[in-house]
């Protein structure tokens, strides 16, 4: 926990105790770009209120880097933790796109990585389609595979 004790500390992060299954894979370096890739995996997907946090932070940087990527791939996840994420980050994306704000009251369903998800209409529709990669991109990154 040496490394994530030092990280955290870099960033202003204060929740180690919910990383104590976490190991770092690895750290790439972009010395042009001036900023780290972090590679971490867990048994389990952590709190996506917590994993959203400690990127806010990460993506500050610190000392002279000026970001932290992070990228996590989780050993195991269920649909229960799927659906988690999925419903956190969909909340995000109708703040962004108010007009997509009645999908966090639609039906949701999760099973064996995929998601159903209930739409009002064909532009709520194609709305949501219109940010589907960013979206899949942002979960997979975070170790949710959909």
């Amino acid at each position: 926990m040496g490394l994530f004790n030092k990280f955290f500390e870099k960033i202003n992060f204060n929740k180690l105790d919910q990383f104590q299954n976490t190991e770092i894979e690895k750290i790439v370096v972009h010395k042009l770009d001036n900023y780290w890739t972090l590679y971490l995996k867990n048994n389990n997907p952590i709190n996506p209120e917590v994993i959203d946090e400690l990127i806010t932070l990460s993506n500050k940087g610190f000392d002279k880097i000026e970001k932290v990527e992070i990228v996590i791939k989780n050993e195991n996840t269920s649909d229960d933790d799927v659906l988690s994420y999925f419903k956190y980050h969909l909340n995000k994306l109708t703040k962004e796109c108010p007009s997509l704000c009645s999908l966090n009251s639609s039906k949701i369903t999760s099973k064996d990585g995929v998601i159903t998800l209930e739409v009002a209409n064909i532009a709520e529709e194609k709305r949501f389609l219109e940010n589907k990669e960013r979206f899949i991109n942002t979960l997979r990154n975070l170790g949710i595979n959909i």
